[in-house]
């Protein structure tokens, strides 16, 4: 039997686990304008850890393993952010070349990062067109404080996904087309008034509430569809789009937020229509920090709950 030095056998298994762990992932990337900022959508197959920062000039992207991407139809879509993506030599970072002062947030969708580059980006000047009647643009959902109905038994079924995490647990309406949304906040909890209806399955969520929801309901405000989230007191809200999907972010409550929500005075015994009187919505904002556009958004990976 022929037997190798233990030096040379150590030194062969660091190298293949090197060459093995040096394997680049194959990843789609997409670029998309939106009003007021740009974003990039790195589409892994399996979670990765990950960072963006800008520096100087240079929005700076790292993952935790190589990535094998074509960058130009994402520099091509966001020419007005980023001239060139320069991918490093171990390939686990990307380098990009801002055209202006932008800022820069990172976060992620389950598998898939996503990096908004923040700021406004110059704008062309429009060509001069004859002068047209100005058209309103559609009203975003406003919760109706009067009593809704009960779901009508012909509407379209809407798919909904329940992801919980150490933090938070995420509510993901899957919507077949865009649809605007709204969110505001009532005495009963979180509602989320949808600009169209549908059935949306909350058997999960009435049945075996995830962390910090305790329960939910669906009505039809009008032609609106209103979903309410039955949360615990403090629990914090993070809304955002994800392609046509819509996606809830209910967190653990903070010191602050529990103190607010314990500071809250009792509701005043009134109707059940004043009693369901919502505050202002808050218009859908991009995806914060930790957790996934205002305006309309484009197509991206579907938030994975």
């Amino acid at each position: 039997m022929v037997r190798f030095p233990r030096l040379a056998t150590l030194t062969l298994t660091a190298f293949l686990a090197a060459t093995i762990g040096a394997r680049a992932d194959s990843v789609a990337v997409k670029g998309a304008p939106h009003e007021d900022y740009g974003r990039l959508v790195f589409a892994w197959e399996l979670p990765v850890k990950y960072s963006a920062t800008v520096k100087g000039d240079q929005l700076v992207v790292t993952f935790g393993r190589p990535i094998d991407a074509s960058y130009a139809g994402a520099v091509k879509a966001l020419a007005k952010y980023i001239k060139d993506a320069k991918p490093s030599a171990d390939k686990k970072q990307v380098t990009f070349t801002l055209t202006g002062p932008f800022g820069a947030r990172a976060f992620d969708t389950g598998a898939a990062v996503v990096v908004d580059i923040t700021g406004q980006a110059p704008k062309t000047e429009p060509k001069p067109e004859p002068r047209k009647a100005e058209a309103k643009p559609p009203a975003k959902p406003t919760a109706d404080p009067t009593p809704g109905t009960p779901l009508p038994t012909d509407l379209p079924a809407l798919k909904v996904r329940i992801g919980e995490h150490a933090d938070y647990t995420r509510v993901v309406f899957d919507w077949p087309k865009e649809v605007d949304y709204g969110v505001a906040d009532t005495d009963q909890g979180t509602v989320v008034i949808f600009a169209r209806g549908a059935r949306p399955d909350l058997s999960r969520l009435k049945s075996d509430p995830p962390p910090f929801i305790r329960g939910a309901s669906a009505e039809m405000k009008g032609k609106r569809l209103a979903v309410t989230l039955n949360t615990v007191p403090g629990a914090t809200i993070k809304h955002f789009l994800s392609g046509k999907g819509i996606v809830i972010d209910v967190g653990r409550p903070t010191p602050d937020s529990l103190a607010k929500a314990q500071a809250k005075p009792a509701p005043a015994a009134a109707p059940a229509a004043d009693a369901n009187k919502p505050t202002a919505l808050t218009p859908p904002v991009p995806a914060p920090a930790e957790a996934l556009p205002a305006g309309a958004q484009p197509p991206t990976p579907a938030a994975p709950p």
